[in-house]
């Protein structure tokens, strides 16, 4: 069995099997990438031979006129497709309106909206291996043409 979710005084991630740590270098420190999803969601795997530790996900949803209001959620799940971890918003998002949301490592959580952006915590190091994923989606399900833009930044390794 190997753990790899430490993470190493040098920068660097580690696996240990048996006792036996290996250390593997470090691919970039922040990757960020901004996607827009029309379907409003989005999902985001990392690749085989990767482990990412997130730093944070930025979203900035607009909505469409269809009445009903939208709560967004944050859903990590393993490589078999385990839910892990998930947080919504809560703070729900109508119709025609626009909301962003930082998922943000080791954050406090806000109950409301402030200048249309809400703010939600998740662990202070989310560690993801290969194969695991993120989505962010409306848990409502209410309509899958509102407009979302994602954005991460990760630290990602290799190797393990």
């Amino acid at each position: 069995m190997s753990v790899q979710f430490a993470h190493g005084a040098d920068n660097s991630a580690q696996s240990f099997t048996k006792g036996v740590s290996v250390v593997s270098p470090l691919i970039s420190d922040f990757s960020s990438t901004t996607f827009t999803a029309a379907s409003g969601e989005k999902i985001v795997t990392v690749p085989n031979g990767e482990l990412w530790c997130l730093n944070f996900i930025f979203t900035w949803l607009v909505t469409d006129a269809t009445v009903g209001n939208r709560n967004y959620r944050l859903e990590v799940k393993d490589a078999d497709g385990n839910i892990m971890f998930y947080m919504s918003t809560g703070a729900n998002t109508t119709a025609s309106s626009t909301r962003r949301t930082a998922f943000i490592a080791g954050s406090v959580r806000d109950s409301t909206a402030v200048d249309n952006q809400v703010v939600v915590p998740i662990p202070q190091e989310l560690w993801l291996g290969a194969g695991w994923s993120f989505r962010v989606y409306d848990v409502g399900a209410v309509v899958a043409k509102d407009r979302l833009d994602v954005s991460y930044q990760a630290k990602r390794f290799k190797g393990l």
